[in-house]
């Protein structure tokens, strides 16, 4: 009976430490998805970089001119303006 029990703990240890990965790496794709317009910086392998600096100094990827930077103060200035 003793052994039961053991084995019955280290399986209780190993779902808890299973549940803690995967939360953590819930947690961890949580952070690493971000939308374009949200970013403090220039993205990384973002084919043909921003289209616009917004005025609260995030940047937007936007592809049409109309509603850019909507929601983060309007366009500061244009760096690589959409073709409308």
């Amino acid at each position: 009976m003793k052994k039961i029990r053991f084995k019955s703990s280290i399986l209780q240890f190993q779902s808890k430490k299973m549940a803690f990965i995967l939360a953590l790496l819930m947690v961890l794709a949580i952070i690493g998805c971000g939308s374009d317009s949200g970013n403090d910086g220039i993205s990384a392998g973002t084919q043909g970089g921003p289209t616009a600096k917004c005025v609260d100094g995030t940047y937007s990827f936007s592809t049409h001119s109309k509603g850019t930077c909507s929601g983060h103060g309007g366009v500061s200035e244009w760096i690589n303006p959409p073709n409308d």
